[in-house]
């Protein structure tokens, strides 16, 4: 019975990071199709829109290393909660109070401040969870939800936005889903401390030659993926002439096939 029980909460957690991933991908995505609105809206230059995108992913990108340290220290699933649930707020402050330019970065930042944690808090309560036979099938399914919130986000934000004539609503309903993703994790998930191994100098990582390589191929498959996709609603409705909705239909091509 035992069995059957652990075999249940493992489906769970995979579910439920899996739809976590959805919901973080469409948040961010989301943004895409509205940076030509909102730079419009705001008068901005290229450099100052594309600023909006890298107040994001800068925040996302710092907090990766800090939110393991503090998943290893104070528990994953409470990192996960509380960081997932400031991202749903950074979502919330988006879609009602960015009056001006300022604001907008200020709370995009935050946004991506809280989805930051998720990447080593989600993966390390997998890796502590999923038995060792099924971990590549379940890091799979997880990961599906990448694609999943990527296209979700760049087909929906379109329609919505030109439903409302208001380009605050897309993040103003997806904060919804993200603020009680961040109850789903409280509810579902166990408490899970990472057990305590040998420890690595910082150094011997930095000086490690096949995970220096491996990261620099990311860097780059990334760069080119991330720059697709940033740009690819702004260049459709630009240079293409198409309208707010297919311009993001045609850049989620790439999540589709992804």
């Amino acid at each position: 019975m035992g069995k059957e029980i652990d075999r249940s909460y493992i489906f769970r957690v995979i579910a439920a990071f899996c739809l976590g991933w959805a919901v973080i991908y469409a948040d961010r995505t989301a943004l895409y199709p509205m940076l030509k609105v909102i730079g419009e809206e705001f008068n901005l230059t290229g450099a100052q829109t594309g600023a909006i995108t890298s107040a994001y992913f800068l925040c996302y990108v710092a907090l990766q290393i800090p939110a393991g340290i503090w998943g290893d220290k104070y528990g994953l699933k409470k990192i996960l909660v509380s960081m997932y649930l400031l991202s749903g707020v950074g979502m919330l402050l988006t879609g009602l109070m960015s009056s001006s330019y300022t604001t907008l970065l200020i709370f995009v930042a935050i946004h991506g401040i809280g989805a930051g944690a998720y990447y080593p808090a989600a993966y390390g309560t997998t890796l502590n969870t999923v038995p060792k036979e099924t971990k590549g099938l379940s890091t799979a399914i997880i990961n599906s939800g990448m694609s999943l919130g990527l296209a979700l986000g760049l087909a929906c934000a379109g329609p919505i936005y030109l439903h409302f004539n208001n380009w605050k609503m897309p993040f103003l309903i997806l904060a919804v889903p993200t603020i009680l993703m961040a109850l789903v994790y409280q509810i579902v998930l166990k408490d899970i401390r990472p057990p305590v191994g040998e420890k690595v100098p910082f150094s011997a990582i930095l000086k490690d030659k096949n995970l220096m390589l491996i990261n620099g191929a990311i860097f780059c498959s990334l760069y080119g993926f991330w720059t697709v996709v940033t740009w690819g609603p702004t260049f459709f409705q630009t240079e293409r002439g198409l309208s707010l909705t297919v311009a993001g239909l045609y850049t989620a091509i790439v999540a589709v096939t992804a």
